[in-house]
């Protein structure tokens, strides 16, 4: 349990001393029931759940929206008007949770934030501190914490390789396109998925990515037009059967299950070719939501479904060999060098014995930092000191 000490409150350099840090080490299986258990039990009202990766915040706000927690999602792949709503809800109150990747936060002014969960290690201590600051700015006692198994530094290193795609593989993308057939004078329109299954080694569509947008800063290709077309879904079972395997806790689910079958029953059971905007605008409800009821009846096998083909138009401007593209080569590896560098600084901060501001303060430069006695480091400290234990860094008491 974490207690939140009342205190005079003095903000100094980057130190938040109304902050209480703490680290939960334990499996990925075992995450979402114990925030959704933190979440449910905290009389502290609202918060920030980060997560990696959109599909558990997709997972994560369903489970706490069966739970009765009054939560909504923000990613990067929400429209303008579902991210305008989902601030508002929570600055007005409306939501208690917002469940979101590290697209949110940035212009939130919400000073009664009273906690920031991390389902996921971050990549850096940056990033980690400038989250969990979020929480407490009108200065009163809140708590941030982290929650991490060691397979999270799987989706770390796949997020650093989308972003740090290596010399090799760009020279392989611009071979690739200069190679494809095409009868658009250099024009091509292709997804990333089409790219890699052409290349040496599987790698994140992230990677080809910022292999492109590399291509493009030094001059080798362009990229006139994002291509988007539509979704097709067709319902598997009769409807009534799909309405009574979605479950009468799936609120949002139901609600929007039953606008799609008045408006388009039809449609739904000989299959459909639809724009998802358009639709969500039809029947009122945000996209985000359809996507997701779409993606659970998946997940049961109870309709078919093939999202939108999402594609990039690529010009070529200059060929040449790709052995002579000028690019970077020590810039772009030392680049990477340092993103790794930086993900074992988040890493040493989870196996850190002491405490976990002072850790932070250190690493910003703040040398003359001291314990902040309110931590899950040093409360076990406290409680080792007092029962006499002389060795109270040993991992044995903080276990």
């Amino acid at each position: 349990q974490l207690n939140l000490p009342n205190q005079e409150l003095i903000i100094r350099g980057f130190a938040r001393p109304n902050l209480q840090f703490g680290v939960v080490q334990t499996n990925n299986s075992q995450k979402i029931d114990l925030i959704v258990d933190i979440v449910k039990n905290s009389d502290n009202g609202s918060g920030i759940i980060y997560v990696g990766t959109r599909n558990k915040a997709d997972e994560l706000v369903d489970i706490l929206i069966a739970n009765d927690v009054k939560a909504v999602v923000y990613h990067a792949g929400l429209d303008s008007d579902s991210r305008t709503w989902v601030q508002e809800s929570f600055l007005s109150g409306r939501a208690q949770v917002v469940v979101a990747t590290n697209a949110f936060g940035l212009g939130i002014n919400k000073p009664d934030i009273r906690f920031v969960i991390h389902h996921d290690l971050p990549g850096t201590i940056e990033a980690y501190y400038q989250e969990a600051g979020r929480a407490g700015r009108d200065n009163q006692p809140s708590f941030c914490l982290l929650f991490y198994s060691p397979k999270d530094r799987y989706l770390r290193e796949f997020f650093i390789k989308g972003d740090n795609p290596s010399p090799e593989m760009i020279s392989e993308v611009y071979d690739f396109l200069l190679n494809l057939e095409t009868n658009h004078e250099d024009s091509i329109l292709i997804t990333y998925s089409e790219i890699i299954k052409n290349l040496s080694e599987n790698v994140p569509e992230m990677s080809v990515g910022t292999a492109l947008k590399v291509l493009e800063r030094h001059g080798y290709i362009s990229r006139p037009n994002e291509k988007t077309a539509n979704a097709y879904i067709r319902l598997k079972a009769k409807i009534d059967d799909v309405l009574a395997a979605t479950g009468k806790r799936a609120k949002t689910q139901i609600e929007v299950l039953e606008k799609l079958v008045e408006r388009f029953s039809v449609e739904l059971q000989k299959g459909w070719d639809v724009n998802l905007e358009e639709l969500a605008t039809i029947i009122k409800v945000k996209k985000d939501s359809i996507v997701r009821t779409i993606k659970k009846l998946q997940e049961k096998d109870l309709i078919e479904y093939r999202p939108p083909f999402k594609g990039t138009e690529i010009k070529i401007i200059k060929r040449i060999d790709p052995l002579d593209l000028e690019l970077d080569r020590h810039s772009l590896r030392a680049k990477a060098a340092r993103a790794y560098e930086k993900l074992d600084e988040m890493e040493n901060y989870v196996y850190n014995l002491g405490c976990r501001q002072e850790y932070i303060l250190k690493y910003f430069g703040e040398m003359d930092s001291v314990d902040c006695g309110r931590c899950d480091s040093c409360l076990k400290v406290n409680q080792a000191k007092a029962k006499g234990q002389t060795d109270y860094r040993h991992k044995e008491y903080l276990g």
